[in-house]
């Protein structure tokens, strides 16, 4: 089967699309994230075998509306199906419960349809066999290991999709080990065995001698005795035991606490201080002794700051004038730039002046010199020269485009007279149109009855091997019309009646042989049947167990009514004779009660097999008669099977056969009926087309007689009687074309004629207007010129010029006016600072010289103002430098009073005089308040220990040291002796009080026997699932070693070359060495060592099970029908030179079956190019999808 298209109407990311897979080769079909890759894996899978009650491809289409088809092919000649299929048959897929599958007109299509096309094959087994991933490459590699490489195991996994049949052997092992082990006790089975060998112990324990109830009830008091006396010497040896040990723990503490006691009371007399007096004596002492200095020196400094304050004078005069000579400070350089520029403007004042003078000299070279002045026009005489030169340039240009458009009028008049004198006359065409659209509609007829006729031979064709299929040569065609042949419906209802007779008689047959064997049986069972001697009855089994109760009221009402302290030896005989005989009474009740069920069974057996017997042979006889009938039947069924056919049918077949014969023999009537159809309309149609040849071959020729030309490639009408009607009708319409063409060209060249002709009218008329204007123009130019004292005749060029050359001098007079206005401006500007320089050396009292430059004089001024504003940042300097030392010696004398203050407090606190005194007194508070802080936690850890400090003082009192650990041991040693004696003493009394109960309880027998049923119950559950799995454990590895026996040697050789290849020739050959269980194990072979599984990396272990799957594929499509082979994204582990030689196998892979390759890599792309050049086709799902 072969996908030639993929159909995506509406599902997932997409909508009306179809992927095209009709080309040989390679599929790869490329999609980004988010592109719809995975769902078109989805889509190929939903539309073979339906969609799920849950699909995530609903996110863009509503789930009831999704719908995906595909165009099929049965790539297998030898198939059978219908003529559709064979071209390509068409389906789509519907989301919904049933009749999900429809053809082109939305009709329901039977799922057999597909069914046949995929060789009946499962969705589970198309996807694991046919569809191969990355997931399943690895888990097949990992797979590999987990077999050890064992060769069966791994031929089976590659042929089963890669299935972990490793890890199933597992689970059914290790489900087996939760039933049994050999060796083991949490097991099910070996639980259940338990169980019931305690209940078999249990059972004979509970069925004890009379005599041993006396012994078990002294046991019982005994051992209670024994635990009291064990449970008191346990508690006296653990109280002890703990009083040693709160010694061991409190005696070091309580040695420490008397320490600490004693010497708070020897500090008990020293004053307390305050917790930082420490801090405050240091921090007061450094400040004396760091203040008194500091003291000093501020002094010092304050009076050498005041003498040198008192030497500078500073120029008030000056720093008055601060702002005024910083502001001519800053037009400095305007000053500069001025002077420049005014040096500047009086060269370029007297350069203009001297140019305008020039040109007035060229302006009028005959005449007297006039001032430029006197040249310059007026705005008014100015504007009306320059209007009256464009309007003349207007006038020459309008002339000469006329005179221009006249010229090319002429030509185009002269033009359209040649073409007319060279075209014919229209003639009309209306006939030849009117024949050329009924020979078009008689063209479609003709084409048609091509078509019937072809399909008349093929029916004839069909026809013809129909009739040889079916045997029947030698009718007519109307014989074979008028033969009746029974429906298809008939045939039907004979062959179900037919299958019923055969299949009830089979099933009648084999009842009546498992009858047969089932009396055999019996029969040997009732002859070795065995029922003979004495009988047991009820009565001897009621007078047995009586005899055992009356004894046992007698034994316990001895026991029970005796004294303690009995010694008469008498009655110890008595009771011993009723124990012998309650013993005796006891197994005699318990034989009949055994022999009494035994032998009831057996006789119920007896009876019930005769009763079987006799029932089996009524049933064996009926079945023999209801065998005769239904042969009877099968044999009517024969009869009416024959006298159905008539006798044209030679031979007649199976149901099946005739069903498929008379489907064919209907399929062989429809087509005579179709051929005589066929063979009617071409009867019909044909004159038609041949009066239609001949109709439109005259009014082609009468068409050529009118125009005066010659047919092409025919020299005489009768030659256009031969042609076809399609050469007659594209000649027709050759003709009809260049007829109307050449009447489209003559009736375009006349209109041209006629629009030139009005064009060389109007032509003339403006030539005639532009022609006075300039008369008018010329007669006002010579009037105009004369302000330019030029003649009247001259020329519009040379006027240009003139008036260029005035508008020139006016253009230099303005230039000039502004230079001398930007001069005088500079001058004043230059002046006026000047002055001010002046002025400002007398207000500071400053000799001013005449001779002295403004800049120089500007720069003593800036100069005095330097050292004046020196001066006076000295003096603030030193005035602010003895304010801070003077507030510093403020502060300082402070701090240096309170200090001493706070030194002579704590020496009156102290009650001290000196420093090294007040030291001491620190020391000894800081020791006490030490002291009093372990105190407090020594007394708290005491207090855990639940008793007073007295009362541990009193417990440690004639305690020594040395011996307490000798004792603690000793006491340990005593008190685990104790207790394994208290546990033995329990266990003791729990084993008597166990006994007696037993005595006292006769239940406990029967209790163990429901104990050992239910666990016999429980192993028969148990082992038939034990059974189960150890079956198909056996059956599955046995299934396993066939296929290797069977398939080892092709696989195994396809596998090795693929490897080989993929592998770059890394490994040669796949070898098999045999294991110590004589199990085959595959190794590769990489120059001369044998490499195992667990040896290669993981993508070279990723590409040997790749190399195995597709042997098993190829394998596979040797022996079967093709079937799609579908990969996503396997060469994850393969690098680009592994993956090149992985796309060359694919290619060679495509010659045998169709494969899809889909993957998500850019790349792989570029690598298939590389190794399928043209054997690979490509398409791209980004494009596709609508986000």
């Amino acid at each position: 089967m072969r996908l030639l298209d993929l159909r995506l109407d509406k599902f997932g990311p997409f909508t009306d699309h179809t992927l095209d897979l009709a080309e040989q080769g390679v599929q790869i079909i490329f999609g980004p994230n988010e592109a719809g890759k995975s769902s078109t894996l989805r889509a190929i899978t939903n539309f073979l075998y339906g969609f799920p009650t849950r699909t995530p491809d609903d996110h863009v289409h509503v789930q009831r509306s999704l719908r995906v088809g595909a165009k099929v092919q049965q790539s297998d000649v030898g198939a059978s199906t219908d003529s559709s299929t064979d071209g390509g048959l068409i389906l789509y897929r519907k989301k919904g419960t049933k009749g999900t599958l429809r053809d082109e007109s939305d009709e329901i299509v039977d799922e057999a349809t597909l069914a046949n096309l995929l060789r009946n094959l499962p969705k589970e087994q198309f996807v694991t066999f046919f569809g191969l991933d990355s997931k399943t490459l690895v888990e097949g590699g990992e797979d590999l290991i987990r077999g050890q490489g064992n060769l069966g195991e791994a031929l089976f996994s590659a042929s089963m999709g890669g299935q972990q049949f490793q890890a199933l052997l597992k689970q059914l092992d290790a489900r087996q080990n939760e039933l049994f082990k050999n060796t083991g006790s949490k097991p099910k089975l070996n639980a259940a065995f338990k169980v019931l060998s305690d209940a078999e112990k249990q059972y004979k324990e509970h069925c004890l001698k009379s005599t041993d109830w006396e012994k078990s009830h002294r046991a019982v008091n005994e051992a209670t005795e024994a635990l009291a006396l064990a449970e008191s010497l346990h508690k006296d040896a653990y109280l002890e035991k703990e009083r040693l040990a709160r010694i061991k723990r409190t005696l070091p503490t309580l040695s420490l606490r008397t320490d600490i006691v004693s010497k708070l009371k020897l500090i008990a007399a020293v004053r307390t201080l305050p917790g930082d007096s420490a801090a405050t004596r240091l921090r007061a002492t450094n400040d004396i002794n760091r203040c008194q200095p500091a003291i000093e020196q501020l002094n010092q400094d304050i009076q050498r700051c005041q003498s040198q304050r008192e030497t500078i004078a500073v120029n008030e005069l000056v720093l008055a004038q601060e702002v005024a000579i910083d502001a001519l400070q800053h037009q400095k350089a305007l000053y500069q730039n001025n002077s420049n520029e005014f040096q500047l403007l009086q060269r370029e004042v007297t350069e203009q002046h001297s140019g305008l003078e020039a040109l007035v000299a060229n302006l009028l070279p005959g005449s007297e010199l006039k001032k430029p002045n006197e040249l310059i026009l007026s705005p008014v005489v100015r504007q009306a020269l320059g209007e009256l030169v464009e309007e003349g340039d207007a006038i020459e240009s309008s002339l000469s485009e006329i005179k221009a458009k006249i010229q090319d009028n002429d030509y185009q008049l002269t033009e359209a007279a040649e073409m007319l004198a060279g075209l014919p006359e229209s003639v009309v065409i209306d006939e030849l149109q009117l024949a050329i659209k009924d020979a078009e509609r008689v063209l479609t007829l003709e084409q048609e009855v091509q078509q019937f006729r072809q399909q008349l031979r093929e029916q004839e064709q069909a026809t013809t091997h129909l009739t040889c299929q079916l045997g029947l040569t030698a009718l007519r065609e109307e014989q074979m019309l008028a033969l009746s042949i029974p429906s298809n419906q008939k045939i039907t209802t004979l062959k179900a009646a037919s299958d019923k007779c055969i299949d009830e008689r089979d099933r009648q047959a084999k009842k009546l042989a498992d009858l047969e064997g089932e009396i055999a049986t019996l029969d040997t069972q009732q002859k070795q049947a065995n029922v003979s001697g004495q009988l047991v009855t009820e009565n001897d089994l009621t007078t047995a167990r009586q005899t055992r109760e009356n004894l046992w009221r007698e034994i316990k009402s001895d026991w029970i009514g005796a004294a303690a302290a009995v010694t008469d030896k008498g009655d110890k005989g008595d009771k011993g004779d009723k124990a012998n005989a309650y013993e005796t009474s006891n197994d005699t009740a318990d034989q009949y009660a055994d022999r009494l069920r035994r032998e009831a069974d057996q006789l119920a057996e007896y009876g019930l097999r005769e009763i079987q017997l006799q029932q089996c042979r009524h049933d064996r006889a009926e079945l023999q008669a209801a065998l005769t009938d239904l042969e009877s039947q099968s044999e009517s069924c024969t009869h009416a099977w024959r006298a159905l056919w008539p006798a044209e049918v030679e031979s007649l077949g199976s149901h099946s056969e005739m069903s498929d014969w008379e489907q064919r023999f209907r399929q062989l009537q429809t087509l005579i009926t179709e051929k005589a159809k066929l063979k009617s309309t071409l009867d019909d149609n044909s004159p038609r087309i041949e009066g239609c040849i001949n109709f439109l071959a005259g009014v082609v020729a009468q068409t050529f007689d009118a125009t005066g030309n010659e047919i092409d490639n025919a020299n005489d009408k009768a030659a256009g009687n031969k042609k076809s009607l399609a050469f007659l009708v594209d000649q027709a319409n050759s003709v009809c074309a260049q007829l109307l063409r050449s009447k489209e060209s003559r009736l375009s060249h006349e209109t041209r004629q006629n629009d030139a002709l009005k064009q060389k009218t109007k032509l003339s008329y403006a030539l005639q207007e532009a022609s006075q204007r300039k008369d008018q123009w010329l007669q006002r130019w010579g009037e105009q010129i004369v302000v330019l004292e030029v003649p009247k005749e001259s020329s519009l060029s040379a006027v240009k010029v003139q008036l260029s050359q005035f508008d020139q001098l006016a253009e230099g007079l303005t230039e000039q006016r502004k230079i001398q206005a930007k001069r005088d401006s500079l001058q004043d500007q230059i002046t006026h600072f000047e002055a001010a320089v002046s002025k400002l050396n007398a207000a500071c009292g400053l000799v001013d010289k005449n001779n002295i430059e403004p800049l120089n004089r500007l720069h003593h001024l800036v100069e005095a103002l330097t050292t004046a504003l020196d001066d006076k940042r000295r003096v603030q300097t030193i005035s602010a430098t003895i304010e801070r030392d003077q507030a510093t010696l403020q502060s300082e004398s402070l701090r240096l009073k309170t200090a001493q203050e706070q030194l002579d407090g704590l020496y009156q606190l102290a009650g001290c005089e000196t420093t090294e005194q007040l030291q001491l007194i620190e020391s000894q508070n800081s020791d006490r308040v030490d002291l009093k802080k372990t105190l407090l936690n020594l007394e708290n850890t005491l207090e855990a220990e639940s008793f007073t400090v007295d009362e541990l003082y009193a417990e440690i009192e004639g305690i020594n040291v040395d011996e307490l650990p000798l004792m603690i041991d000793k006491t340990l040693v005593e008190l685990d002796t104790l207790d394994a004696k208290k546990k033995q003493a329990i266990e003791d009394r729990t084993t008597a009080i166990s006994e007696f109960d037993g005595i006292e309880n006769q239940e406990g027998a029967a209790n163990a026997a429901e104990d050992a049923e239910s666990a016999l119950a429980q192993i028969d559950v148990h082992y038939r699932e034990y059974c189960m799995l150890a079956i198909t454990r056996q059956l599955l590895s046995e299934q396993i070693e066939c296929y290797r026996e069977s398939n080892q040697g092709p696989v195994l050789k396809m596998a090795e070359a693929y490897f080989n290849r993929i592998s770059l020739g890394r490994y040669s050959r796949l070898v098999t060495q045999y294991n110590d269980k004589d199990e085959p194990e595959l190794y590769c072979l990489r120059g001369d060592n044998e490499v195992p599984i667990d040896g290669l990396s993981e993508g070279t272990r990723d590409q040997l099970f790749f190399s195995l799957r597709l042997a098993s594929i190829v394998h596979y499509l040797d022996n079967n029908a093709p079937i799609p082979l579908i990969i996503d994204d396997i060469m994850m582990t393969f690098d680009n030179e592994r993956s090149v030689v992985a796309f060359e196998i694919l290619g060679e892979l495509a010659q045998k079956t169709q494969v899809l390759y889909f993957t998500h890599h850019a790349h792989h792309k570029t690598l298939a190019k590389e190794a399928l050049s043209d054997g690979c086709v490509f398409h791209d799902l980004a494009l596709l999808a609508v986000g």
